[in-house]
């Protein structure tokens, strides 16, 4: 079976230079990307190709764009013959030229902040089985955590990351903002923030739920909703998450 010795990326945005930038130092890899554009002055620039065609002669081709523009992508490397993978965890597997697969790291990635693959969860996919062997193998030299996983799946673990990282991240966001404008500092917060964020990650998150809503302490609820009557986005947030606790462990009372 082949060994994938040469790269191609396709989009240079926070992913496709976290990819880049991990992949270039592998020994025996070439590694070359698409931008739709770029200044000489680029770290990229050197190894970037004016035309996506030219990078046909890769043995693989990683589609790093928004989930958006995945397709449009896909159907210009229809006379590619070799593997091409989107890194999506929301998108589906295609078979845009009989050799499809996906390469989705479940990470958050900056363009200022080049993050080693080493730690970061790698979930492959492929069209056939050759494609698979070749994608995992190939994974493998990148992180220490790779899994085979289907796309049904993918999508489910997709949720769960948006769920769980993006909309606690929204909330700290929220929280940042009441307390500016209320003049108490954030900070008094973060020692808690981390002892709770740490022992839900690594215990049961069901069974170490505290709060108002989990002792049904209507007293405290109500006098937290007086507080944020003025406060649009934070008010019905409040409500939905409470009940959704109190309801969560109804079997308990």
């Amino acid at each position: 079976m082949h060994m994938i010795q040469s790269v191609g990326i396709i989009g240079c945005g926070a992913l496709g230079r976290n990819l880049f930038h991990n992949l270039k130092p592998l020994e025996g890899l070439t590694v070359e990307c698409f931008c739709r554009s770029i200044e000489k002055d680029d770290s990229l620039y050197q190894s970037s190709v004016r035309k996506i065609e030219e990078l046909f002669h890769c043995d693989l081709i990683l589609i790093a764009v928004s989930d958006q523009d995945i397709i449009e992508v896909g159907q210009i490397l229809n006379a590619y013959s070799g593997i091409v993978a989107h890194c999506s965890g929301a998108t589906p597997l295609h078979n845009f030229n009989g050799k499809g697969g996906v390469f989705y790291p479940l990470q958050s990635f900056s363009r200022s902040v080049i993050r080693s693959f080493k730690e970061i969860p790698l979930f492959i996919e492929g069209d056939n089985e050759e494609t698979t062997i070749q994608l995992y193998s190939f994974a493998q030299r990148l992180s220490n955590q790779v899994e085979q996983l289907s796309s049904e799946k993918r999508q489910k673990l997709h949720l769960a990351a948006v769920v769980s990282q993006n909309f606690s991240n929204h909330l700290i966001a929220l929280t940042q903002a009441y307390l500016e404008k209320e003049g108490i500092s954030f900070q008094a917060l973060i020692p808690l923030l981390e002892e709770g964020l740490g022992n839900a990650l690594y215990q049961n998150a069901r069974e170490i739920q505290s709060g108002p809503a989990r002792r049904k302490d209507t007293k405290t609820l109500d006098a937290h909703l007086s507080l944020l009557k003025e406060e649009k986005r934070l008010l019905p947030l409040y409500e939905q998450l409470s009940e959704s606790i109190k309801t969560y462990y109804e079997e308990d009372f």
